[in-house]
């Protein structure tokens, strides 16, 4: 399978900005879209806007948001719980409560065909998300920054750790996935380079754009990656390495720094932790099974498109009746030991870091290379 890159607006590449990292839909009058931390979130139920207000099924933007949900039948009540947030909502009540102070809608939780739908904006905003509302596209972009929190929780599984081979549980696997899916093109893009190695600087300019937290916006409104901004990621992810801030075949550097020539990406990577390791200096070796799955095939999962074969068609046939996310499907696989005699997997490399001084992410790379392409 053939990971490309193709023209498309440049800005649905930024992580920062609550864009997706796979956008190819093609925008209908009536539809409304819904993107969470880079991620297309697909319904059973469409989002519809009631007075102005863009309702979702909870059960699909919660699972989305890792939240727990909660409902009382009797009362019609609605919880929703992150971390330290606790949202309380009632069928056709204006009335909210987060962490029990009490609030207003403007449009209550309503029922559409059997689906429990909720103001996006106001439950994204009670979790601490940034939301932005494209109507060109009709599309709501939320972006919840849980980097800090799942690279702290990181830390913690792999603190103490000295001289072993690290058995490869379940929980782990979950936690490597997890992570990878939060810092969503850390490990996707990962140039091959060795020990102190030069990487060729198309790929450590593209990979680091990707991986930049923020972004810088010039008087035109593009989305641009300032120099410092570049440097800071280059940092954070490599400690440091020699280089020249010059133009690549993806971005264009100018004076406010570097901006991209037009693409986006078609495509999600899942990542499966085969091997852990750890040497008496705290360095790890890690092996991974990368699955890529496509944007359009992504689509065939969540309209249960019987026509299609391979992966897709597997993921499809495990999920069955169930209203349950691909993500959720992939996980089930990954923790079964025999995975790959069910589905092809893209690759697998090896990575060797250290763990990060920094807050914002778990690890320091200090090598990457593809064992074997399949």
């Amino acid at each position: 399978m053939k990971k490309f890159i193709s023209f498309a607006l440049f800005l649905v590449m930024l992580i920062s900005i609550c864009t997706p990292s796979a956008f190819t839909t093609a925008y209908a009058d009536d539809t409304i879209y819904v993107y969470i931390n880079n991620e297309q979130i697909f319904f059973d139920q469409p989002p519809i806007i009631v007075n102005e207000r863009t309702m979702v099924p909870i059960r699909a933007i919660s699972e989305a948001f890792d939240a727990e949900v909660t409902w009382d039948g009797d009362t019609r009540a609605i919880g929703i719980t992150l971390d330290d947030v606790n949202i309380m909502l009632a069928i056709d009540n204006t009335t909210a409560m987060v962490n029990g102070k009490t609030l207003n809608l403007d449009q209550p939780p309503l029922i559409v065909n059997g689906r429990t739908l909720v103001p996006i904006r106001f439950v994204s905003e009670a979790f601490g998300a940034e939301v932005e509302w494209n109507d060109m596209m009709r599309a709501a972009f939320i972006y919840l920054d849980q980097r800090p929190y799942y690279a702290q929780k990181m830390k913690s599984a792999l603190a103490g750790r000295f001289e072993e081979d690290i058995e490869v549980t379940e929980e782990l696997i979950l936690l490597f996935m997890k992570y990878y899916d939060t810092f969503s093109h850390e490990m996707d893009f990962m140039p091959d380079f060795e020990f102190s190695g030069a990487i060729p600087w198309e790929d450590l300019a593209l990979y680091v754009y990707l991986n930049t937290m923020q972004t810088d916006t010039n008087d035109e409104d593009s989305y641009i990656i300032s120099r410092q901004r570049f440097d800071d990621t280059v940092n954070r992810l490599f400690g440091g390495l020699d280089y020249e801030h010059q133009s690549t075949g993806a971005l264009n550097l100018t004076e406010n720094g570097y901006m991209p020539t037009g693409w986006g990406l078609h495509f999600t990577s899942y990542f499966r932790l085969r091997e852990l390791s750890v040497d008496a200096k705290g360095i790890y070796t890690a092996t991974f099974d990368e699955l890529v799955v496509e944007d359009w095939d992504a689509m065939s999962f969540y309209d249960r498109d019987a026509s299609v074969g391979g992966n897709i068609a597997e993921l499809i046939s495990r999920a069955g009746d169930r209203d349950i996310r691909l993500h959720d499907v992939i996980a089930e696989l990954f923790v079964m030991p025999e995975y790959t005699e069910v589905i092809d997997v893209y690759r697998t490399f090896e990575v060797v870091f250290f763990i990060a001084e920094s807050d914002d992410s778990a690890f320091t790379y200090l090598s990457s290379k593809a064992l074997e392409f399949y």
